[in-house]
């Protein structure tokens, strides 16, 4: 009988438990009605530590929710959501097993306004770190990747 633990084996599951690439995906949607702009991300639990541990040189940080501090000032660091003159706030965020569910938002939003999305979430963590990027529009579904190279996309809500 063969050894089920094979070499093989080892190296198949250790790509399945941790995770081979490096990414985060944020939902944009606007809400017609509410006038609001509401911002979903989520990205890898383990991730999001390390980002924060290299972010304030601290390897014994450990990421806790709800935020602490040094969570919400490296979030709000990395993520620039601006609107028709209006910043993003974050609301919060949540664990869903290995993922960080991360919340913001803009209220008050006029139709035709721009919006702004600038993300150096994790690139400078990890070389091979994609944010993609989903605007849910009244005109419409786009989507976007940003990374070291492009950091930065804006949209007008039509």
């Amino acid at each position: 009988m063969q050894n089920i633990f094979s070499p093989m084996l080892l190296l198949l599951l250790s790509f399945i438990i941790l995770h081979p690439f490096h990414v985060s995906v944020t939902e944009v949607t606007y809400l017609q009605n509410a006038k609001a702009l509401q911002v979903t991300q989520r990205i890898f639990y383990d991730d999001l530590e390390k980002g924060i541990q290299e972010a304030n040189k601290n390897d014994d940080y450990r990421l806790t929710i709800p935020l602490d501090p040094l969570a919400k000032e490296y979030l709000i660091n990395e993520t620039s959501i601006s609107a028709g003159g209006n910043k993003a706030v974050l609301l919060g965020a949540e664990e869903d097993k290995d993922l960080v569910w991360v919340y913001f938002e803009i209220e008050s939003l006029a139709p035709n306004s721009k919006i702004t999305f600038q993300s150096t979430l994790l690139t400078r963590t990890f070389d091979d770190q994609e944010n993609l990027l989903h605007f849910k529009l009244p005109s419409g579904k786009e989507t976007y990747r940003l990374n070291a190279n492009k950091e930065k996309v804006s949209i007008e809500i039509k």
